[in-house]
């Protein structure tokens, strides 16, 4: 029941979405040393990117509008942060864009799993 009310919530709105994807947004563009301790930037990307691309493909409920959305949104954060000052400590690098890939197809299996629980 309580499983229900909360892939309702995920299909209804997307309330949760936005604010998740503002969250990580301000965790990849503030400073380096202001992050909270955490796991390293490889994990954190994947788990980052993994939360977001479930969060939206419950939402819009299309694999190919999520992947699309939430890739272009991990090379828009690389570039960003090649474009910060220097004092951020930020780059721009492509094992990071892997890392969120491959959290977005984690994301998915989460999605798929869950779905075919609830069905």
């Amino acid at each position: 029941m309580i499983l229900q009310k909360l892939v309702d919530f995920f299909y209804t709105k997307s309330y949760f979405s936005v604010f998740l994807t503002l969250f990580v947004a301000f965790l990849c563009f503030m400073p380096s040393e202001n992050l909270p301790e955490g796991p390293d930037d490889k994990t954190a990307h994947f788990l980052a990117f993994g939360a977001l691309s479930f969060s939206w493909l419950m939402y819009q409920k299309s694999y190919l509008k999520t992947f699309w959305m939430m890739a272009t949104f991990a090379v828009l954060i690389e570039i960003v942060q090649y474009l910060l000052p220097e004092h951020f400590h930020r780059s721009f690098d492509l094992w990071d864009i892997f890392a969120d890939v491959l959290g977005i197809f984690i994301g998915f299996v989460v999605g798929l799993v869950l779905n075919k629980l609830i069905k």
